[in-house]
């Protein structure tokens, strides 16, 4: 007579602190080796963790540990769910993150410019050059169109 205790991963998970598994486990979205990491990590955890990794550390490299605890500035900053999806897939990887401030200062752009200001009122606030503000509006409006045309001839 096997007098082995049985326990489920839920039972087995408690017992190490780990969360419960979800109920209908996530699809994995696949990773787009062609793609830079950063998408590759947004499409792990979402594009607000994400976002949260790149303004606390954009501009350097961060060390993903294959199981970040509780004290990992990784967990610190975006939490243990989205922290373990990161490790079990880049663990053991420095990534680095881009520096933010030009996505920054593209979004303003757009928000001033939807709310009337002029371009030379634009580029005065922002100590920006007005032939810089032409050439981001214009970006956004040929990434505007492309997203409502299909992208594509």
């Amino acid at each position: 007579m096997n007098t082995a205790l049985r326990f489920s991963a839920d039972e087995v998970r408690a017992a190490r602190g780990s969360a419960p598994a979800p109920s209908s486990p996530r699809p994995r979205r696949r990773l787009d080796p062609n793609a830079p990491a950063v998408e590759n990590i947004a499409r792990v955890i979402g594009a607000g963790a994400t976002a949260r990794l790149i303004s606390t550390f954009g501009g350097g490299r961060v060390y993903i540990a294959k199981n970040p605890g509780p004290a990992d500035p990784l967990t610190r900053v975006i939490g243990g769910e989205a922290a373990g999806m990161l490790g079990a897939i880049f663990g053991g990887e420095r990534l680095w993150f881009p520096n933010d401030a030009g996505h920054l200062t593209r979004r303003r752009i757009s928000l001033l410019r939807r709310r009337g200001s002029s371009v030379s009122r634009i580029a005065r606030e922002l100590s920006l050059s007005e032939r810089y503000v032409y050439k981001v509006l214009a970006q956004l409006r040929d990434s505007e169109g492309q997203r409502a045309g299909g992208g594509g001839s």
